[in-house]
């Protein structure tokens, strides 16, 4: 043999066995990877907004830049603004790089060097043509417009984290940016994704992750704004992302198998998350409707499993659920659809389970709440009993299956209770087959031990399994409760009251003009419940617009209310008054000795941000985020005008609550946790320790500190410089306030209502019972009555207050739902300024009657049964035309009747009546033929370029507003077919528009307000712009002046000049306004506002705005106060009537002078008790004649008090 050959094949062979070697020791280290890739995979980041600072950031408040929200887009291509962030919590500046039909891609500008062109246009087009549409087919739609007036969702890529890798966090929605009031609030749809995540990782991951995180912000907004429970949150995106994009997290899927005991609502982990919750989802996809299933559950305003159950249409939760556990087990499409996966092929249970092969047998498990056990019978014996005692006083679900081994379809029975005995579940079979095997599957709401029985024996009543005409009909006992409270309680109709803290000449920015305008009325419209106290048998409680007060009992009654200036949060009490912290306006001090009439005694100013108050050992706790901690001796609140703290103490971060244990204070903030601190010599307070736990509310026992920190955590302080954890007890949804007794925990949980904890022993705490409520459960109070019932009181948001009896904890009654929700979105009035109607969202419609422009109560209170509520009104004298969601309701505002539906594919935006026709604005235009009301139908539905929401009209064209469709008029002389004759498109959004003799005022997001000369329709010619407005929603032209209405501000422009004459600051988040002309109504938020317009420069006050025209900030320091008020109306003819206040109980006269100073009339009125009076003139002098039209002055003299003001009178 040739040696050069034989080497030659050798090394060949040698080189060959080296490539094999090669390939696998490359392909092991590639599975390595993926191994690793697959146990680190990216996180999203929205639960941890979504959690409130429950974890510790590591930014403090320090690093938050105080910039201005973006402005609302449309933008411009190459646009920079300034974003906040919330992941590190910061703001940065960030350029649109991309603009697309649904989206605009924006990128950090400190890492804009990582994004192509090419890569944003990829990004673009495969949001708007896979991710948009395919989020909208599975889960629905985000609402349109947004709250900056645009259909366009924001994409901002950033460093997430500020780690410089893709491999943590890849995104997330932030709640915030939807809360235009919140001050790091973007005021727009917007996510955010991982830049690094896109340069780093697989597209499909990115894509995917993206598909999750719009799933999000779609979510909150079917949730009727707010976020769903945790696990079913992240269930619906994870589900999402499968419906998209096929994703399955098999990590998550194999690791929730392999320990099915997890508790599926309240483990709070990602194999919950993505996968147990995804699987459930799944389950009821393939079972349960289709995509009809998954829309209604994420439509459903209800969370959690309260949700899932109402969205099932009849069919009982608990079998869907077990069922899905038994699918778990087999998955096994040769026993039926039922009981396995089309799209999730070979997973199934993992876990080691008992399996019992010989009998009798006993076996003790624990059952976690929601989880599932598992029980497995093989060698069978002829007839068996199978026993499962459970706690007596908490339910047990269980089924059992019966499986022959030539994989028949099984036999599938409930477990019952026995009538005798609730606590224990039986079943007793006969004629088994000892090679079939049983597979028991046991659920409960709550964790508890459980003891499982099996002993063979002949029964007088066994069910032959053999005979299927033997079976027993399914369960009708072990029925999933949906939660309803006995009786639903609606406020008394509202009437005005003075607009006390709104009337103060800081809010006014005003130049050298004749026009003024003067805050005169509110009306009160609806609250959201933020904090509750019990006082001597009346409940306080804090609403954002003031504080409220009812007396207790079954039925929950409202007795009175009273306004404070800031957003009333946190309320505490020393026995006697009440406290409230008021943000910017400080802490109040309000008496409440006589709780029908509640008030201000005192404000403790000097605050940046009041956020929470605490009060013991004779102090005031008091928490500013700006400030930190802040100690007040309540002596001092009481005798001293200015008290000043006499302790404080900074935190690292914002400050979140605040409680004490004997001298130590336990201070919590989002950065550090926990801290434990002594008092210093020096006025400040030296850390004994910290705990790495970011605290919402505190609760002490004797031996331990109890946190609610989202979760229920127990840790022990013997060594306060190391603080060690007990025991922690998840929730469902985000815990946020607790109360405790001897035995147990009251907890609330924004997402899950309430939950009662048994902690006897404070190392195992069980978790009992748990009842949904209407909105999110912020904080709660109980109270005992002289009878030894026990209730708790509950302030649930926007869903009201709750009341429950809890004198049994194991089994508390859902007594009284205080409904008093909804926002206000829209106004109108009738043509003779008698009425008002205002949409209220979830409120419903109210109707106002007016006794003069700025007096009036509501007659007509009628709810809505829409998931969004009522969202536009236009009003005649007898009918209401209110838009919703889906289509048009015409309402007889005396029966409340509804007489006609017109249904809609998109919200309706807005109503316009022109003659016997109805032109609704909703994303289209479309033309109601109305009439014959009763018989109302659709004429025509006329597509334009952009979203048609609002409208104006003159007798032969309308005018469009369409967001960035710009403005479009119309040809409506033949209102079955809109003719378009002329388009102007606007740079930003167009937001609305106004006619005026020959002009158009058109509101634009980017320009402002835009002046058009429409005396020749086919050439609008532009005159002037006005662009000192942010976001403008509404203008209104009456005589010579524009009144401008934006999100932070009501302006006055001189139409001629476009110049401002004035501003108006003072407002909450308005919506929409009226002007007539005498008054202006502003819908803000919980409230309408009522403001006097006056253009005649002998009607201003004598006081003439200095600062004594209603009640100012000195005024509330000082406490009690004496005033007298502007007369109403004004000019009058021929009464007019004069409130006063007075600041204790005084004798005191009202004297009217003509202008040479005469008197004219006088009238004396004796004691009067302290506070508010209405005092009235009928125009008439001493000798009851009528004066005269003229300037006239009155002047009221009350003990030392003496004050004159001028009125008008024109007969």
């Amino acid at each position: 043999m040739n040696n050069s050959c034989y080497w030659n094949r050798f090394s060949i062979q040698i080189h060959i066995k080296t490539m094999r070697i090669v390939i696998i020791l490359f392909f092991l280290q590639f599975l390595i990877f993926l191994g690793k890739v697959d146990a680190n995979p990216w996180k999203c980041g929205t639960p941890l907004l979504c959690e409130r600072y429950a974890n510790i950031q590591e930014n403090s408040s320090e690093n938050i830049i105080n910039v201005p929200a973006a402005p609302a887009p449309p933008v411009k291509l190459g646009q920079v603004e300034r974003f906040y962030i919330h992941i590190p919590e910061t703001s940065v500046n960030a350029t649109c790089v991309y603009i697309g039909i649904n989206c605009y891609i924006y990128i950090d500008t400190t890492v804009k060097n990582l994004l192509t062109e090419n890569e944003a246009k990829n990004i673009t087009e495969t949001f708007d043509q896979k991710i948009y549409t395919g989020i909208q087919d599975w889960i629905g739609s985000e609402f349109k417009p947004g709250i900056d007036r645009d259909n366009k969702i924001t994409i901002l890529l950033h460093d997430v984290g500020m780690n410089k890798s893709g491999r943590d966090y890849g995104g997330y929605f932030s709640p915030t940016d939807l809360h235009p009031t919140h001050p790091s609030s973007n005021r727009r749809d917007i996510i955010y994704m991982d830049i690094y995540q896109f340069k780093e990782r697989a597209r499909h991951t990115f894509y995917s992750s993206l598909a999750h995180e719009f799933a999000h912000l779609v979510s909150w907004y079917q949730n009727g704004g707010t976020n769903d429970q945790r696990w079913l949150e992240e269930g619906l995106a994870s589900f999402a992302e499968w419906g998209v994009y096929g994703t399955v997290h098999t990590l998550f899927v194999d690791n929730y198998l392999s320990k099915p005991n997890l508790s599926v609502t309240t483990a709070n982990t990602s194999d919950v998350y993505y996968g147990a919750a995804f699987m459930y989802l799944l389950y009821l996809y393939e079972n349960h409707g289709s995509k009809s299933i998954i829309r209604r559950i994420s439509a459903e305003d209800k969370l959690g499993l309260e949700g899932i159950g109402r969205s099932l249409n009849g069919i009982e939760l608990i079998d869907t659920f077990i069922n899905w556990g038994i699918t778990n087990w087999f998955n096994n499409p040769a026993l039926g659809s039922e009981y396995s996966y089309r799209n999730l092929r070979n997973r199934r249970i993992k876990a080691n389970i008992p399996v019992i092969t010989s009998y009798p047998s006993r076996h003790n498990r624990t059952v976690d709440s929601w989880g599932f056990q598992y029980f497995l019978y093989k060698n069978l014996p002829e007839n068996m009993e199978i026993s499962l005692q459970g706690h007596p006083q908490v339910d047990l679900y269980a089924k059992m299956v019966y499986l022959l081994p030539n994989n028949k379809e099984p036999v599938v029975l409930p477990i019952h209770s026995i009538p005798e005995n609730t606590s224990t579940y039986s079943i007793t079979l006969e004629k088994l087959q000892p090679e079939a095997q049983i597979l028991v599957v046991i659920t409960s709401p709550y964790k508890q031990l459980l003891t499982s029985t099996v002993i063979p024996t002949i029964d007088k009543n066994p069910i032959n399994l053999s005979i299927d005409d033997n079976l027993p009909t399914p369960n009708t006992n072990n029925r999933f409760r949906i939660s309803l409270p006995e009786s639903v309680k609606y406020p008394p109709r509202s009437k005005t009251q003075p607009l006390n803290f709104r009337n103060t000449p800081s809010g006014i920015i005003q130049s050298n003009t004749s026009i003024q305008i003067k805050p005169r009325t509110q009306l009160h419209l609806s609250s959201n419940y933020q904090d509750i106290t019990i006082v001597n048998g009346f409940a306080f409680t804090t609403s954002k617009w003031g504080l409220e007060v009812f007396s207790l009992g079954k039925d929950l009654t409202k007795i009175s209310e009273i306004e404070t200036p800031g957003s009333a949060g946190s309320i505490a009490s020393d026995g006697e008054n009440v406290f409230i912290a008021d943000g910017k306006s400080g802490i109040h001090l309000i008496d409440v000795s006589k709780p029908q009439l509640p008030r201000i005694l005192k404000t403790i100013k000097g605050f940046q941000d009041a956020s929470y108050i605490y009060i013991a050992n004779g102090n005031l706790y008091a928490l500013d985020t700006i400030r930190g901690l802040l100690v007040y001796r309540l002596n001092d609140i009481y005798n001293l005008e200015n008290p000043h703290p006499k302790r404080t103490f900074i935190p690292t971060g914002i400050p979140l609550s605040v409680s004490t244990k004997g001298e130590d204070v336990y201070l919590s903030d989002n950065a550090v946790g926990v801290y434990i601190l002594t008092p210093d010599p020096l006025g400040g307070f030296n850390v004994k320790g910290t705990y790495p736990r970011a605290v919402l509310d505190f609760e002490m026992s004797d031996d331990n500190i109890l946190l609610i920190s989202n979760n229920l955590h127990i840790i022990n302080v013997d060594v306060p410089a190391e603080p060690k954890p007990i025991t922690t007890l998840n929730t469902p949804g985000l815990a946020s306030s607790i109360y405790r007794t001897q035995d147990f925990l009251y907890l609330t949980d924004i997402h899950a209502g309430f939950h009662i904890v048994n902690i006897r022993n404070p190392f195992k705490p069980e978790l009992i019972t748990s009842h949904p409520t209407n909105g999110s459960a912020n904080s709660l109070s109980l109270w005992k009555t002289d009878t030894s019932e026990e209730y708790v009181y509950i302030a649930d948001g926007l869903g009201g207050i709750q009341t429950f009896e809890i004198t049994d904890p194991y089994s508390p009654k859902w007594l009284t739902h205080y409904d008093a929700g909804g926002i206000v979105y829209d106004l109108d009035i009738t043509n003779n300024e008698s009425r008002i109607a205002i949409a209220n969202g979830k409120a419903g419609l109210k109707v106002m009657e007016l006794s003069d422009p700025y007096t009036g109560s509501v007659i007509q209170d009628l709810p809505s049964n829409h998931e969004l509520g009522t969202l536009c009104v236009t009003l005649t004298e007898d009918l209401a035309f209110t838009g919703f969601e889906d289509g048009m309701e015409v309402v007889d505002i005396t029966s409340g009747d509804i007489l006609v539906r017109i249904n809609t594919k998109h919200p309706v935006s807005e109503i316009e009546l022109i003659g016997d026709y109805a032109y609704l604005c909703a994303g289209s235009l479309i033309v109601v033929d109305i009439s014959n009301i009763e018989l109302s139908r659709i004429v025509s539905n006329r597509n334009l370029n952009g979203s048609v929401y609002k409208i104006d009209h003159n007798n032969t064209h309308a005018y469009i507003a369409a967001l960035e469709g710009g403005v479009h008029i119309l040809d409506i002389s033949n209102p079955s077919l809109p003719r378009p004759i002329h388009h102007f498109q606007t740079e930003g959004a167009a937001t609305n528009v106004t006619l005026s003799d020959d002009f158009i005022y058109i509101l634009d997001t980017h320009l402002g307000v835009i002046k058009l000369d429409n005396s020749e329709q086919n050439n609008l010619r532009i005159v002037s712009t006005y662009k000192d407005t942010t976001i403008p929603i509404v203008a209104k032209v009456k005589n010579d002046f524009l009144f401008l209405l934006d999100v932070e501000s009501m302006q006055v422009i001189n139409i001629d000049s476009m110049h401002r004459e004035m501003r108006y600051t003072q407002l909450h988040a308005p919506s929409d306004m009226l002007v007539t002309d005498n008054a202006i109504y502003i819908a803000d938020l919980y409230q309408l506002n009522t403001y006097q317009i006056d253009t005649d420069s002998s009607n201003l006050s004598v006081e003439d705005y200095t600062g004594e025209d209603g009640l100012t900030q000195k005024d509330l320091s000082n406490g009690s106060f004496n005033q007298l008020y502007q007369n109403y109306p004004n000019p009058f003819n021929p009464e007019t009537w004069i409130p006063i206040t007075l600041a204790s109980d005084t004798d005191f006269s009202l004297s009217i002078y003509d202008e040479k100073g005469i008197l004219v009339a006088i009238k004396q009125y004796g004691i009067h008790p302290q506070g508010k009076h209405i005092l009235h003139w009928d125009g008439r002098n001493t000798k009851n004649e009528k004066v005269a039209s003229g300037v006239y002055f009155y002047t009221i003299n009350a003990g030392g008090f003496k004050a004159t003001r001028k009125m008008v009178i024109r007969r």
